[in-house]
């Protein structure tokens, strides 16, 4: 048989139909429509209601756009409640807080005390809860969540299941949204009020846009109808362009095209008189549809007409695409190509396969059926299939293992139902044979009522005496551990503040002593004042821990990169003792994973310690891979420490994770340490989702596994999610308004690299994908053996490596101290002034012209945090001059209060010299960048 392909019209669909049946020449039969013919006349009825009564809202950018004040009070708390709801939700635009404290005054004029809950519960959920970044929502606020929907007040519950379905629809688990969302339906009484109505139509709005994302046409063309009614008969305003653009989606992907296409002239319509909430969107979805008809010269107009006043670089692409498709099926083969080309140009160059590959392959297809070349269909063809296929698998595999776990959910709740109805039926079993009983015993018992009456009087103020003493001493044990965690607290700072000297002066003495002896000998002290602040930092730790007062600051961490910095450190030790040390590392490690940087590397380095402390011989082995999760972008790490070591018998292996026990006690004992270093590594490890185990044979070696878990990073998923959101990008939510510093630590004995705590320097780095934009934040740390480079200016202004001549302020109430820091200044040729306090500090700074400030914390008079609050808050020239904060209090809530106060440098005590010298020059290099910066752009 004669195929003549390039007279055969043809969609974007159409080429791998054309493909899979050997290029058949007939055109395919209508297909049936997938909604009834009443829902049809219904979808265009209520679309022409929309365009002829005008039932359209205007934009909302400030909250004077309400015009609530012409409403009664009642009529302007629940417009103000609908609101605030639209704001945490993201259907809105308004400013957040104006609109929550226009809603807290609206409820303290009506003094509705289910409102005050409603609200406290939306504030609360504005504050933790970031719905642009949803993989990052915590478990604590989930569960926070979910103890509101047992609520004794029906209408907290149903706006806390309201809150649970917006989270998990951003999550893309949408049956499980609407598992929750028919929860909040259940819980609205059969009665008639204001709040009744309100949380009906609350929650039909969700109802109508998660079937709309479910393409359950049928459901959302009737929740659209019941939503418009509702909200019409409670005098709602209605965003009937919104309610046709997501009713068009769904309809659009079910190839419903003639009901879609009356729908999309609707709401063309509508917008030459409104506009659009995004440009080019409706023009694209119009395209679509003509284009998958076959129609492809009005396909054609509609591009264009979208490539006029598109803005969003995503929706541009799809008709770019839309556009090549349309020129081959009407024979220009030849722009087509020449609009491909730029397209395969436009493409990133570590753009993975999706969304875009696919689009890529099937306008490739299109040309060669319109150039008739077959060799070339049937190549891509196969191809385009495949994608098809892999990604039908994927999205089929992804929603599987969702349902699953919402089904395991839903059978546990109830098994839990059934317990406690079993419990229950027990419970009232037993009350009725007590009761039983009790009658039978009532007789015998009238003549010991009298005395069952002292006796009952005698154990009440026995109970009592015993509550009151509890209390004390619940009391006196709360006080007892406020006392201990301040009383480490103090100790580690008491301890570190002498250090420093020791630790200062041991430091210059092991490089510039003179005799080989000296400078041996200030070694042997540096080393011992290292272990000393190490066994310090352990027991803090582990205090925290105990405490529960532990906290994690997850940040986007390259683990490739701390493995290798661990390598470089542990080799030459390992090597040293006649150890072969290895290391595997995966590559996809290299990409960042949101993780606590400074804990990882600590757990790490500590099960590193542990191995080279009990092996004198064979090899010691790292092993770091990674695997994903079922949960959406986490990453679980697993690190494997393996040693030929001496092995642990199993008692021993009973008690290696209790704090303060080691596994030889004995006063001969061959190792040292504080025995904490594994029960801290178990205990953070625990902490980041994860877990360390540990198998040995005694006298064969040790094997220690360590599981963490994180999240990708955004700045490595945004180009996927890009291509990946393509099609999803066109549904947009209905509008609800219209109803310690990272050290790395070794065991004892051990050598460690003690990098600078830097949380200074944040470059900005803005990206628009999609609908809206994405903000990564870039840690800049200082050039150190473990960290990322230090930014460089263009050109600078002088010699940010030199500091001769600089003039440097040290604040510190002990003037040895100032002595120390001093010994490190001045071979750098820098002029040091002193002060004793912040009041000291003022004053020379009103005399002295200070080029960088040293600023101890802890003083007396004035103290760190308050002057460098103060400097910054001052109008004189000196407000900018840079600061490096430097105490023994290397809490993290103190490091918080000095960054927050205006330091630019957190150094913890005891400060080494060429940390205290690095971080200058890199404030220096910063300021040279920033000042060149702001010359290039004036």
């Amino acid at each position: 048989m004669t195929i003549r392909l390039k007279h055969i019209k043809f969609s974007a669909l159409g080429c791998l139909i054309i493909a899979i049946c050997s290029f058949a020449t007939t055109h395919a039969n209508a297909q049936s429509s997938v909604i009834s013919d009443k829902n049809t006349e219904l979808a265009i009825s209520f679309s022409e209601t929309i365009k002829d009564k005008k039932l359209l809202t205007e934009p909302l950018l400030t909250i004077e756009d309400l015009t609530l004040e012409a409403l009664p009070p009642e009529d302007r708390l629940r417009h103000l409640r609908q609101h605030a709801h639209g704001v945490i939700a993201l259907s809105n635009t308004l400013d957040p807080k104006n609109i929550f404290e226009a809603y807290q005054m609206a409820i303290e004029s009506s003094g509705s005390e289910r409102d005050k809950s409603v609200y406290n519960l939306q504030l609360s959920f504005y504050e933790s809860v970031d719905l642009k970044h949803p993989s990052k929502i915590t478990k604590v606020s989930i569960n926070q969540l979910e103890d509101r929907t047992n609520n004794k007040d029906w209408f907290v519950s149903n706006n806390a299941w309201l809150l649970l379905s917006v989270i998990n629809s951003k999550r893309s688990n949408l049956n499980l949204a609407l598992q929750q969302v028919q929860e909040a339906y259940r819980k609205i009484p059969n009665e008639a009020s204001h709040y009744v109505n309100d949380a009906r139509i609350s929650t039909l709005v969700q109802t109508t846009y998660l079937n709309n994302l479910l393409l359950n046409p049928e459901l959302a063309i009737e929740n659209t109808n019941s939503l418009i009614e509702q909200k019409q008969a409670a005098g709602y305003p209605i965003d009937g362009s919104s309610l046709l653009n997501n009713l068009l989606f769904s309809l659009s992907m079910w190839r419903e095209y003639e009901v879609s296409t009356h729908i999309a002239e609707i709401l063309l319509d509508i917008e030459k008189e409104t506009g659009s909430n995004t440009l080019g969107l409706t023009e694209l979805r119009v395209a679509q549809l003509y284009d998958r008809q076959g129609e492809f010269e009005t396909s054609l107009k509609y591009v264009n007409k979208g490539l006029q006043i598109v803005e969003v670089p995503a929706i541009k692409k799809g008709l770019l695409f839309l556009k090549v498709n349309s020129l081959s099926g009407l024979g220009n083969t030849s722009e087509a190509e020449k609009n491909l080309k730029n397209l395969e140009n436009s493409r990133a160059p570590n753009q993975r396969n999706g969304a875009f590959l696919e689009r890529l392959k099937r306008a490739e297809l299109g040309l060669a059926i319109s150039n008739g070349n077959k060799d070339e269909i049937y190549r891509l063809s196969n191809q385009l299939l495949d994608l098809n296929t892999q990604n039908l698998l994927r999205s089929y595999s992804a929603n599987t293992a969702k349902l699953l776990a919402n089904l395991e959910n839903s059978k546990e709740r109830q098994a839990e139902r059934e317990a406690g109805l079993k419990r229950e039926a027990d419970l009232q079993k037993s009350r009725a044979e007590q009761q039983k009983r009790a009658n039978q015993l009532l007789w015998a018992l009238v003549g010991l009522l009298s005395l069952a009456v002292i006796f009952a009087g005698l154990f009440a103020r026995f109970r009592n005496k015993v509550s009151k003493e509890l209390a004390i001493k619940t009391l006196e044990a709360e006080d007892a551990d406020r006392m201990k965690s301040e009383f480490l607290g103090m100790v580690s700072h008491e301890l570190r503040t002498p250090l420093n000297g020791i630790v200062g002066i041991a430091d210059l003495l092991s490089v510039q002593a003179p005799t080989d002896d000296m400078r041996h000998k200030a070694g042997i002290i540096l080393d011992s004042s290292n272990k000393l602040t190490h066994v310090i930092e352990s027991i803090v730790d582990m205090s925290r821990i105990d405490g529960e007062k532990m906290e994690l600051y997850p940040e986007p961490v390259n683990v490739h990169d701390i493995i290798t910095g661990l390598e470089q450190v542990w080799r030459p030790v390992l090597e040293d003792k006649g150890v072969t040390f290895t290391c595997f590392t995966e590559n996809s490690l290299t990409d960042e994973i949101i993780l606590d940087k400074a804990r990882f590397h600590q757990c790490l380095n500590n099960l590193l310690s542990n191995a080279a402390k009990f092996t004198d011989e064979g090899r010691v082995h790292l092993h770091v891979t990674s695997k994903s999760t079922d949960i959406d972008n986490q990453v679980e790490i697993t690190a494997i420490v393996a040693d030929t070591g001496q092995g642990m018998s199993e008692d021993v292996q009973g008690k290696l994770f209790t704090p303060f026990l080691q596994a030889d006690s004995s006063m001969t004992r061959k190792h040292g340490g504080s025995g904490l270093g594994l029960a801290i590594t178990q205990s953070l490890a625990r902490m980041m989702d994860g877990d360390v185990t540990m198998i040995s044979n005694q006298g064969r070696g040790s094997e220690f596994t360590m599981t963490v878990k994180g999240q990708r990073s955004e700045s490595t998923q945004i180009l996927d999610d890009v291509e990946a959101l393509m099609d999803k990008v066109e549904i947009q939510p209905l509008e609800t308004n219209s109803a310690e510093s990272p050290i790395a630590k070794s065991e004892e004995g051990i050598p460690a690299i003690k990098p600078i705590t830097a949380e200074y320097a944040t470059i900005q780095a803005v990206e628009q994908s999609t609908a809206e934009q994405v903000d990564i934040d870039i840690l800049a740390e200082p050039a150190t053996p473990a960290s990322t480079p230090t930014p460089q200016a263009p050109e600078s202004a002088y010699d940010t490596e030199s500091l001769r001549g600089l003039n440097v302020l040290i604040v510190d109430d002990i003037p040895s101290n100032q002595d120390v820091i001093k010994l490190f200044l001045d071979p750098e040729g820098c002029k040091s002034f002193g002060a004793l306090n912040g009041i000291e500090a003022l004053n020379v700074l009103d005399t002295q012209a200070i080029d960088i400030i040293l600023m101890d914390i802890r003083m007396p008079e004035m103290d760190g945090i308050e002057a460098t609050r103060t400097i910054r808050n001052s109008s004189r020239d000196y407000k900018n001059t840079p600061i490096i904060a430097l105490t023994a209090d290397v809490s993290a809530e103190t490091n918080a209060a000095c960054m927050a106060a205006g330091a630019d440098i957190f150094l913890s005590k005891p400060v080494m010299g060429r940390e205290l010298i690095e971080s200058i020059k890199f404030i220096r290099r910063v300021q040279d960048y920033e000042d060149n910066t702001a010359t290039n752009v004036a």
